[in-house]
């Protein structure tokens, strides 16, 4: 059996790794996350200044689903001008693949995606 807080550790590890990654190559970490009124949301936003530069979802699931792009997709573009190539979910399976809607990246290989800001590199 799972823990209920197994989602939340799960989205702080990769957090964490993003911090740990920006950090180790002497950067300064730029990072939030997104919720609007309908509570749509995305886990973590990179940003330069005030602007978001990359996107990622955050899903615990071992198994992939192609609704974890639904709302960082429609947010992502609508609201925040990304396209596809600025978009990742990061998930608990082993795979990683590109789609129409951005890339899906092993938590695994997730410091990958901040390592100098290069999502299409994973």
């Amino acid at each position: 059996m799972t823990s209920p807080q197994y989602g939340a550790l799960f989205e702080a590890a990769i957090i964490d790794e993003a911090l740990k990654t920006f950090y180790a190559e002497g950067g300064t970490p730029q990072l939030s996350f997104w919720r609007d009124g309908n509570k749509n949301e995305i886990d973590l936003l990179v940003q330069r200044g005030l602007r978001a530069v990359e996107a990622v979802e955050i899903k615990s699931s071992a198994t992939y689903k192609p609704k974890y792009f639904d709302a960082l997709a429609g947010i992502s573009e609508r609201d925040l001008g990304l396209d596809p190539s600025a978009r990742a979910v990061v998930y608990g399976g082993n795979e990683n693949a590109e789609t129409q809607r951005g890339g899906l990246v092993s938590f695994r290989k997730a410091w990958r995606l901040f390592s100098s800001g290069a999502l299409e590199h994973c």
